[in-house]
């Protein structure tokens, strides 16, 4: 398997296991994540149990 190193594998790679689809963008300064809505408490409870940080707010 090829090595990943990064920010964005650190994100990607939680949820790709827990079976979440993503779609990732990288721009100069910034790298976005963007998870479909119906998926975001298993998103947020696949990166907390990866060792993230997750802090949610109200629209």
């Amino acid at each position: 398997e090829r090595e990943r190193t990064g920010a964005l594998a650190a994100l990607v790679d939680p949820l790709a296991a827990a079976g979440i689809p993503v779609f990732a963008a990288s721009t100069y300064h910034a790298d976005l994540v963007l998870v479909p809505e119906r998926t975001l408490d298993a998103a947020v409870k696949a990166l907390k149990e990866a060792g993230h940080q997750v802090t949610r707010t109200a629209p």
